[in-house]
């Protein structure tokens, strides 16, 4: 709990600056967190005090596997109110600010895998997450259905990969 207390300020900042970055037409970030126990006791002290009725229950109640955490913004408070390519925005948003803590933490850039990037992304968002995706990854793997035009801007530095039937075969950069 101690180590998440430290840890979650900063990943909170990084992960409302990545969402203010990709979904700025829907205002102030927000991002609430809950810790998964009462906020009046430790966690040890929050599962010995439930460990019975968690018994008859056949669940732990309190603990941090019950932690949980939201997004929400001004002009969207619910995520009822997202599109399909928002809410996958507002994935992206925290799977690019945990990758910046990350980096600002170890100085180490991971590979990022992306499945069907492009799907429910207009051509802009796509190309602004290639954009977040490079700053915060040494390598990218994007899989998808189809190449997007998109891409384009990042002829210099791509491979194609193209798995059609059970046979795979690589394209350069320059047969795209």
């Amino acid at each position: 709990a101690a180590l998440r207390d430290r840890y979650l300020p900063d990943w909170i900042s990084a992960v409302r600056a990545s969402a203010a970055n990709l979904l700025p037409e829907l205002g102030a970030v927000a991002l609430s967190f809950k810790s998964g126990w009462p906020s009046d006791s430790s966690p040890s002290e929050s599962l010995k005090a439930r460990l019975a009725r968690d018994r008859a229950l056949g669940y732990t109640s309190a603990g941090p596997h019950r932690a949980d955490w939201s997004l929400s913004f001004e002009h969207a408070p619910a995520r009822e109110h997202f599109s399909r390519g928002q809410a996958k925005n507002a994935c992206l948003a925290a799977v690019f600010g945990t990758l910046a803590r990350y980096h600002a933490l170890s100085g180490e850039k991971p590979v990022l895998c992306l499945d069907d990037l492009f799907s429910e992304l207009d051509q802009q968002h796509q190309a602004h997450c290639l954009r977040l995706a490079f700053d915060v990854a040494d390598q990218v793997l994007v899989t998808g259905v189809a190449l997007s035009d998109s891409v384009s801007a990042w002829l210099g530095k791509l491979t194609y990969w193209d798995v059609s039937l059970g046979n795979v075969s690589n394209h350069s950069y320059q047969t795209l």
